[in-house]
């Protein structure tokens, strides 16, 4: 059947429209095998046409791959535009809906799982199912009809029409369906109703079919359409009205349910948690973060300084199981850590620090640097095997941190210096012991002669020295030169253990070795640091 489909037009896919209640009880059923082979067709002609195609590099000789294998169609579907293609698929997408439904329900039914069953009752009876080697078919059926629908919310062009006034937009429809199949919303109320509350009502009914799946990757799928129906409503549920909810009510909310849907994936509550790839880890525990209705940056720092360090321990001993999380551990340690370090970067950007009081402002920054130095930490506990990929991620992260504290906190702690003067400097000294981290794995990288590490230096040293500089600037900005003195650092390796300066024998460089300048504030020394005078700046310059 599948040739001929795709010598026909776009309406061949009619077959799939369902016509609500004048549906009848005489039409014949499709057959689990034959949905299959159409809606494998209408996969393949809407991820070529409405999925954004990025360019990869091929050998030469060789033709660029065609997603969607889009050469294969007739010239009706293949010339059309994503416009086109997207109109047709919208007049079907309530029949897809309606035919998601059912193979969950044929799925439910096979598997015997009661709950499933109660909550998929309304589910129409539009597949023809005739042995148990059917069900395998239906999953299949399920993956394409999850894939279909998020990626026609994912399409840019969905609210490119939004604005306009002679009927009811792209968006609306699309959302309208979603909100209709939930049962909570009846069609003639699509136009009058808050377009905050159609958000609302087509998240819930996403959010109920995950709860009927049965794969983590076909939860991701869903999480992924969550995420782009929440993006619909970005003014719903402001910052200021959530922190003002019980805790109950935040976890009610739309972020709050992806946050703990990803917590749920993370932690294995659905099944084959072994297909999950890296970039599936990374967006779970991104999403977990970022989209935590309570304080992100405490859970943030909860897994800088304990769900990480708990995933590469060898043995459950000692591990806290209410933190633990079933699908980190140390073959998945680098995603999770990754993460983790962009979330961080994530929430200072999307914090207003302006709008801040000077004692949270404050609060804030000693915090975020708590979490920076509990991330470089875990550094100095890795084993071999992780060190290449999780050291050059500590860098770039280090990069995205320095740059953040150079050009963002620091003027701000300058603004309200004199009246929380002891608690700043209490926060760079802190902010200190990440520094001399990141300069442990710059010395690691020319022992260790990993050119990937290698490239990431350079300009890791250039930032710490705009990080140092724009800390005297800071001190000198408050007649606080006193408390900062500039020393030289001892060479320690990348576990934190003495060094020495020299370089290895076998290494062939012409280049000396270089000792580094970290800003050492009054009061306090580094475990095990050796004593050094105090020296200006142009001095210690000099010496370098």
């Amino acid at each position: 059947l599948h040739p001929f489909l795709r010598e026909l037009s776009f309406s061949a896919f009619d077959i799939l429209k369902l016509e609500g209640d004048r549906m009848a009880e005489h039409r014949p059923l499709l057959s689990a095998r034959g949905l299959s082979v159409i809606l494998r067709e209408l996969h393949a002609a809407v991820a070529s046409k409405l999925v954004r195609r990025t360019e990869k590099r091929v050998p030469w000789g060789k033709p660029p791959p065609l997603f969607g294998a889009l050469a294969t169609f007739s010239s009706n579907i293949a010339n059309s535009s994503a416009r086109h293609v997207f109109s047709r698929v919208q007049v079907l997408f309530p029949s897809l809906l309606q035919y998601l439904d059912a193979c969950l329900h044929v799925r439910a039914r096979f598997r015997n799982d009661v709950d499933e069953l109660e909550q998929l009752s309304h589910a129409p009876r539009v597949v023809a199912v005739d042995s148990l080697s059917d069900v395998s078919v239906v999953e299949l059926c399920i993956d394409r009809l999850l894939h279909i629908v998020s990626i026609v919310l994912s399409w840019d062009g969905l609210q490119a029409d939004s604005d306009h006034t002679t009927g009811p937009s792209s968006l609306t429809l699309v959302l309208g369906a979603l909100a209709r199949q939930g049962h909570r919303t009846h069609a003639d109320e699509i136009p009058s109703i808050v377009p905050s509350v159609l958000v609302r009502r087509a998240f819930d009914y996403l959010h109920s079919v995950a709860q009927t799946v049965a794969t983590s990757i076909r939860a991701i799928d869903v999480l992924r359409m969550l995420v782009a129906v929440r993006s619909f409503a970005p003014s719903c549920e402001p910052v200021d009205e959530i922190m003002g909810m019980t805790k109950e009510q935040r976890n009610a909310t739309m972020d709050g349910r992806i946050s703990e849907m990803a917590r749920c994936v993370l932690d294995a509550k659905w099944g084959a948690v072994q297909d999950l790839r890296p970039a599936d880890l990374e967006l779970l525990v991104g999403l977990h973060v970022i989209r935590c209705p309570h304080n992100r940056l405490d859970l943030a720092y909860t897994y800088a300084a304990h769900i990480l360090p708990q995933s590469i321990q060898d043995t459950r001993s000692g591990v806290d199981d209410s933190m633990a999380l079933a699908t980190l551990k140390p073959a998945t340690f680098a995603s999770a850590y990754k993460a983790v370090s962009q979330a961080l970067a994530t929430i200072i950007q999307d914090s207003q620090l302006a709008n801040m009081g000077s004692s949270d402002m404050v609060q804030f920054s000693g915090r975020v640097v708590d979490t920076w130095v509990e991330l470089t930490r875990i550094t100095q506990t890795l084993s071999t095997s992780l060190q290449r990929t999780v050291l050059v991620v500590a860098l770039r992260s280090g990069l995205t941190m320095t740059d953040l504290f150079t050009k963002t906190i620091l003027p701000i702690l300058d603004s309200c210096f004199f009246t929380h003067r002891d608690n700043i400097i209490a926060v760079l000294e802190r902010m200190r012991k990440a520094t001399r981290i990141l300069q442990s794995i710059c010395n690691h990288s020319k022992a260790s002669q990993d050119t990937k590490l290698q490239s990431a230096v350079p300009q890791t040293k250039r930032k710490l020295e705009q990080l140092i500089f724009q800390v005297y600037v800071l001190m000198g900005n408050n007649d606080s030169m006193g408390a900062v003195t500039l020393g030289r650092l001892k060479h320690r390796g990348v576990r934190g253990e003495v060094v020495s300066s020299q370089i290895p024998r076998g290494y062939e460089s012409e280049e000396e070795s270089e000792e580094e300048a970290e800003e050492d504030v009054e009061g306090e020394e580094a475990e095990g640091e050796e004593e050094v005078e105090d020296v200006r700046m142009e001095s210690a310059s000099d010496d370098n």
